[in-house]
């Protein structure tokens, strides 16, 4: 493979992984909203200003809360099932694709969704005793998914090139 057409294969994949990242995200939102209901409370979708730790910037933070709120048990499954259960739908579009850049894009947005089941779940678990918030900082939930996507994208363009350094 010439390094044109791997850095195309890595292109593409970053650029199929960009809306596949919001549509997991919206979907990610959409479930934890099922969770609260068939957890016995009310969803709000929740719009608040998320400034960043290390850039000074602020962005817009998205998400479902229950109304009243859960107790940490159920605050817990909440957290963790709505990303949870859109990895593994996500996991079962990438099954049912063939190999290639879409399989990619999708493998990296399952790892995305299960790395915020993850810490989504560490968040209730550690309630706040991490230093300065970072498992809630737009650097850290942002960033991780991105190098994800960026591993994978190398991973996809070293395609014909694995099998020969692993051999080397």
């Amino acid at each position: 493979m010439t390094l044109d057409r791997r850095v195309s294969t890595a292109l593409l994949v970053i650029a199929l992984w960009i809306p596949l990242f919001i549509a997991g995200m919206a979907l990610h939102e959409t479930l934890h909203a099922a969770v609260v209901l068939l957890l016995g409370s009310q969803p709000v979708l929740v719009l608040r200003p998320w400034p960043f730790m290390f850039l000074p910037m602020t962005t817009t933070g998205i998400h479902v809360q229950p109304v009243p709120a859960f107790d940490p048990v159920r605050q817990a499954v909440d957290n963790f099932l709505g990303p949870g259960l859109a990895a593994v739908l996500f996991a079962l579009a990438a099954l049912n694709v063939p190999r290639g850049a879409v399989r990619t894009a999708l493998v990296a947005n399952v790892l995305g969704l299960v790395f915020f089941a993850v810490i989504e779940l560490a968040d209730v678990m550690l309630d706040g005793r991490l230093e300065d918030g970072l498992l809630t900082a737009p650097e850290f939930n942002y960033g991780v998914p991105l190098l994800i996507a960026l591993i994978a994208a190398a991973w996809s363009a070293a395609g014909k090139m694995r099998p020969a350094i692993l051999h080397a």
